[in-house]
């Protein structure tokens, strides 16, 4: 089956340079990209609910080297819970947080058995984990940041008893948790009002009350009457936030001054944009590289057919057209392929993770690309046997035979690739999912 993928992949990169291979005399890096066997003992985890289903949300490292890791988790059909797993370097689940190695919250808007969904997590430099989402209030949905303790509670010194709630009578969603130099919590959300959705970003103190230099109130909120929605978040080397989602059927990048308001020397009045007729494009991670170049991961819905997609915008929110294909990297199987974040290793290759169509199912893919956008021959399995890495590594049936993804990247202290998704072990019915952490080398 996976032998009609890498065709489309090495074409792919054929658009964007010459792939170095193994055996060349200028490459002196050993392939890498293999599950990592000392966690764990087979390189993943699956952690197992068995009365219910979990989505694998964010996951980062605290300073002693655990996996801190935020899943939404059902119990019992009441509702998705918040959890925060901490996972030893080993592989084992930590019992000297909450004497379990996870914790969940419930109700945290006031609706019990309810709805509350995070999407990401981070770690601060006391090892408080921050994480947020969005919880039912029985209303509407609130924006919530959660935050816990080291050894797993609620922290009660962040607005009093460890959530934030922020409800403007809206479906208000948390989709990133960042501290900027200041050790103040910045926040990109979603929120609609009355189906129009609009992006904004926070900046909240270390007490959980809301910064009000930013803004003026706390809170900048994006506009256009359009469909804005924001997915991802990184703060530039002086402290602006940089911000990725879609307006309408294109993707774009806003960049929010220090102080809040768009930032008018990006793009177009604060934004930057990209668009094809015919076609939806989304953008669902990113992150900003050495110099200030800003890489997107998402995906395309052209002809019925999603696609993964890679662009890399200059730090004045333009296309840069010396990456990939004029700006872009495509990567489609014919079926469902979805780019779900992007990270940068110490060497500024690109790594990205998603869902693979194997012409049956999805399967969590990994791939790395060079920083010109080619496919990292040094990189992944050699699925067309000719003695070279194709640049990416797919994984299937981690807790069963049905699909599976990466939704998001980390690396820890050591350089290992950390991958979050889940996987279906329902047999492919998709009503059981567990939560996956790879490690790959």
């Amino acid at each position: 089956m996976r032998r009609g993928l890498f065709p489309v992949l090495l074409m792919a990169a054929a658009l964007s340079g010459a792939c170095t291979k193994l055996n060349d005399t200028a490459s002196s890096n050993l392939a890498v990209g293999q599950l990592d066997t000392m966690f764990n003992g087979t390189g993943l985890v699956v952690l197992q609910n068995t009365a219910g289903t979990d989505y694998g949300r964010g996951i980062t490292t605290d300073a002693n080297g655990n996996i801190v890791a935020v899943s939404a988790r059902t119990v019992a059909g009441n509702g998705f819970d918040m959890a925060v797993f901490r996972i030893t370097p080993s592989g084992g689940l930590d019992t000297n947080f909450n004497g379990t190695g996870l914790f969940t919250v419930d109700g945290s808007a006031g609706a019990a058995n309810q709805t509350d969904s995070p999407f990401d997590i981070t770690v601060d430099g006391s090892g408080r984990i921050l994480v947020t989402g969005d919880a039912w209030n029985g209303n509407n949905y609130d924006m919530i940041v959660w935050r816990v303790t080291s050894a797993g509670a609620l922290d009660t010194s962040f607005d009093s008893d460890g959530i934030l709630r922020q409800d403007g009578n809206a479906y208000d969603t948390g989709r990133e948790v960042l501290l900027d130099d200041n050790n103040r919590i910045m926040v990109v959300s979603g929120r609609t009002v009355g189906g129009d959705q609009d992006m904004a970003g926070w900046r909240i103190n270390d007490d959980g009350t809301l910064d009000t230099s930013y803004d003026a109130d706390g809170w900048f909120i994006d506009d256009t009457g359009s469909a804005d929605w924001a997915k991802d978040g990184k703060l530039d080397s002086i402290g602006r936030l940089v911000v990725v989602g879609s307006l309408g059927n294109d993707l774009v990048l806003w960049r929010i001054a220090s102080n809040g308001g768009l930032d008018t020397a990006f793009g177009t009045s604060g934004r930057a944009s990209y668009a094809e007729a015919s076609a939806i494009f989304r953008g669902e991670g990113m992150t900003i590289d050495a110099q200030g170049r800003i890489v997107v991961a998402g995906w395309r819905l052209s002809g019925g057919n999603y696609d993964a997609v890679i662009w890399r915008f200059d730090a004045s929110g333009n296309l840069d057209t010396s990456f990939g294909n004029n700006g872009t990297v495509i990567l489609d199987s014919g079926g469902r392929d979805i780019a779900w974040d992007v990270e940068l290793d110490s060497e500024g290759n690109i790594l990205v993770c998603g869902e693979w169509h194997n012409g049956n199912d999805t399967d969590m893919i990994l791939w790395r690309f060079r920083s010109d956008g080619s496919a990292d021959s040094r990189f992944g399995d050699d699925y067309n046997a000719d003695n070279t890495p194709d640049g990416y590594v797919i994984h299937a049936n981690a807790a069963g035979s049905g699909d599976d993804l990466g939704f998001q990247l980390a690396l820890d202290g050591e350089g290992r690739i950390l991958v979050i998704g889940d996987s279906d072990a329902s047999g492919g019915a998709d009503t059981d999912r567990d939560v996956v952490i790879w490690r790959f080398e």
